[in-house]
């Protein structure tokens, strides 16, 4: 297979997704194709009927003659304005419409309880904006380049009225313009991608200074920083830069030819009238049409750069929205299932890590789990959560294999919290109520067991700012795992869920974990001393597997070593 072929195929996607976006509400862009049309065709009856008026006026002169004329002119002013007036509403809702459509998909793909589109936040809003945005005008090229089209058809038609050597002109011309712009805008489309590509890394270095910044003045790192961004930022100028230089090759070419045209109409035009073909009106509207005709000419040629911008940003789109995921779920997964309050996880021969293979069991209460090596703690999560299935092995929920239940059924039951918890801007109770029942009864409970109800102020609309600005990273945690509590899951999996808080305050969240979760399922993975304590049991993974209460395995070596990492 050539590679030019394989391009194609891999564009077929894109383009079907272009196609779909813009044909999502395609009684709007039809509508303003027609109302579009009427405009031109409007403005294409102008020169004519001034030319009209012009030949009238020099052959008798008739007053009645030339105000009939006149009203006329000034009736199709009228039908083109209202044309162009409701045709831009009909466009300006494809457009937005298809945008739109491609923003949900991006959206839905991106939250997907299967995964595997795991992109930065920055380039995920790249593509579900900037990208979306352009897929979505492309709607608006379509009905601008139908009405220019059939503008130039009724140019052309016309003239082979008025002359048949000036209409062939203006369909030659056309075809001309079109052929030159398709072929000067082939490179238009990876240098489109390489500037959205670039735009979207600036975005992703800007959130992590934005979200970074206490550490980066902490450890002195601002200039480093900035550097990195400015480079990216020059980076994305200069992809900018070298579209617009090509984008403006183009337009330079159509606007060389576009001349060249006009002129060649124009001498053509001239020779004409002087042989006595042409009246003095009919000349009017000749060149009045062949001034009008350019405009369009133009459009239609503008169509070429922007399909190649449209397929550029529809190309990364759909890189997205067609992501593999990262689990596959069973076509006869069971949707609905009872499961005890508090029921049993049991992984068999689980393979962690590379020739590390684990098999546990935890139920009722609190468990805290210890792993030797930190890389396998990360990676239990992930298949707990089911963001990734076992190489090896199986896990169980009171019996039922994972891959048993549906994505929506399994995070019913049971719940991961992974070390870092998104804090989203608005109040205290509406992040901790996030994944609680209506009615938030739980949430008061929660709050109180994270040691986050002395967060709520007085006036419980206080906002939190982006991601909890006005939070420490101590307070942010806590109101996480608040969030995490108040969904009183039958299984809860926290990872180090007091991490960035001091002694004390982990001391009393480990005392009231343990109240509130006692009828309940929940594993702690921690080497929290004071989260440890308060667990029912304790297992520590690594080449000599213990289980036991956290008094008693500190007597061995190897769990010793493993807590005071």
């Amino acid at each position: 297979m050539t590679t030019a072929t394989h391009g194609a195929r891999a564009h077929r996607p894109a383009l079907a997704l272009l196609r779909s976006a813009v044909l999502a509400r395609r009684r709007d862009l039809m509508a303003a194709c027609a109302l579009y049309c009427g405009h031109q065709f409007g403005e294409a009856l102008v020169p004519v009927i001034v030319g009209a008026t012009v030949g009238g006026a020099i052959a008798d002169g008739d007053a009645v003659h030339i105000a009939a004329w006149l009203a006329l002119l000034a009736a199709d002013f009228v039908a083109l304005s209202l044309s162009y007036r409701f045709g831009a509403r009909a466009s300006a809702r494809a457009k937005q419409f298809a945008g739109h459509s491609l923003r949900l998909a991006v959206a839905r793909r991106a939250l997907a309880p299967a995964g595997g589109a795991d992109r930065a936040p920055g380039d995920l809003l790249t593509r579900a904006s900037a990208d979306a945005d352009r897929v979505g005008a492309f709607a608006g090229v379509i009905a601008q380049t139908v009405a220019s089209a059939m503008a130039v058809l009724v140019a052309a038609a016309l003239l082979f009225r008025i002359a048949l050597l000036l209409g062939l002109a203006i369909l030659a011309g056309a075809l001309l313009l079109l052929l030159a712009a398709a072929m000067a805008s082939r490179r238009n489309v990876p240098l489109s991608h390489a500037e959205q590509h670039t735009a979207g890394q600036a975005a992703i270095a800007a959130e992590d200074l934005l979200r970074g910044i206490r550490v980066v003045k902490g450890i002195g790192a601002e200039d480093a920083s900035l550097a990195r961004y400015r480079a990216l930022n020059r980076a994305g100028v200069e992809a900018s830069r070298r579209l617009a230089q090509a984008e403006a090759s183009v337009g330079g070419v159509n606007a060389l030819l576009a001349g060249c045209y006009f002129a060649l109409v124009a001498g053509v035009g001239g020779v004409v009238a002087l042989s006595g073909a042409l009246t003095i009106g009919q000349l009017v509207s000749a060149l009045g049409l062949c001034l009008f005709v350019v405009g369009p000419m133009q459009a239609v040629a503008g169509f070429a750069p922007a399909l190649a911008r449209a397929r550029a940003s529809a190309e990364r789109v759909h890189e997205i929205i067609s992501a593999a995921p990262a689990v596959i779920e069973a076509t006869d997964a069971t949707v609905e299932r009872r499961f005890p309050a508090a029921p049993t996880v049991e992984l068999v021969d689980v393979e962690l890590a590379p020739g590390s293979v684990a098999s546990f069991s935890f139920g009722r209460g609190l468990t805290g789990l210890v792993c030797a090596d930190g890389a396998e703690s990360g990676r239990l999560v992930e298949l707990l959560a089911r963001l990734l299935d076992p190489l090896t092995g199986r896990i169980l929920v009171d019996g039922a294999d994972l891959h048993s239940l549906s994505l929506d059924a399994l995070r019913r039951v049971l719940l991961v919290g992974a070390r870092e918890q998104p804090i989203f801007a608005g109040t205290v109770l509406e992040n901790a109520g996030l994944l609680s029942a209506p009615g938030g009864r739980a949430v008061a409970g929660a709050l109180s067991a994270a040691h986050a109800d002395e967060l709520t102020p007085d006036d419980a609309t206080t906002q939190l700012g982006d991601a909890g600005a006005r939070l420490s990273g101590g307070q942010r945690q806590r109101l996480g795992l608040a969030r995490l509590l108040a969904a009183d899951a039958p299984v809860l999996v926290l990872e180090n869920p007091t991490s960035a808080v001091d002694a004390v305050t982990e001391a009393i969240i480990a005392r009231r974990l343990r109240e509130l979760r006692r009828e309940r399922t929940t594993l702690i993975i921690t080497t929290s001393p004071a989260l440890l304590t308060a667990c029912d049991r304790v297992l520590l993974l690594g080449e000599m597997p213990l289980s036991g209460v956290h008094e008693q395995l500190l007597e061995t070596e190897a769990y010793r070593r493993a807590v005071a990492r």
